[in-house]
């Protein structure tokens, strides 16, 4: 085929000028491999295309797959709906059967926490607490060193 009618057609191609048999005829062209230097460049753009159009068939490909699995999925629904209310039924009876059965344990609770003796609940709270307060003070010792910085910061600006 002769160069100068490929140059033209590709004049024609980029400026949204040619026809569909026109556009059929640069890609047979380009679909060969052995072509002029100066048209390596518009070869290379026309295996381009032709990939990115492969691609897409790629996708359309997946897109099937995936509304395949779809379909499964949709089809499972039902039975994963009527399992998951047996299933929670079967807890809130279970649930209820634990309830009913320590009221009386659940009642003494209520009166005098996990000791039936307040005397020794007031000690172990208080136990509890000294040993959060200890804690606490070991962590906030180190804030002494800081406030001390503070100070001898405040004497160095003063004296600037």
């Amino acid at each position: 085929m002769d160069s100068k009618r490929i140059e033209a057609l590709l004049d024609k191609y980029y400026n949204g000028e040619t026809s569909l048999k026109e556009e059929e005829e640069l890609k047979k062209f380009f679909a060969d491999s052995n072509k002029p230097g100066h048209l390596k460049l518009e070869q290379l753009n026309f295996e381009f295309f032709r990939a990115a159009k492969k691609e897409k068939t790629e996708k359309e490909y997946f897109e099937k797959m995936v509304d395949k699995k779809r379909t499964k999925v949709i089809w499972l629904q039902p039975k994963f709906k009527f399992f998951s209310g047996i299933a929670a039924g079967i807890l809130l009876l279970i649930g209820t059967y634990f309830f009913t059965q320590n009221k009386d344990f659940i009642k003494n609770q209520e009166l005098y926490g996990t000791y039936n003796n307040p005397e020794l609940a007031y000690l172990e709270t208080k136990k509890a607490l000294m040993l959060i307060s200890k804690k606490l003070n070991k962590g906030t010792k180190d804030l002494d060193k800081l406030s001390k910085l503070n100070k001898v910061q405040i004497l160095l600006t003063d004296k600037n």
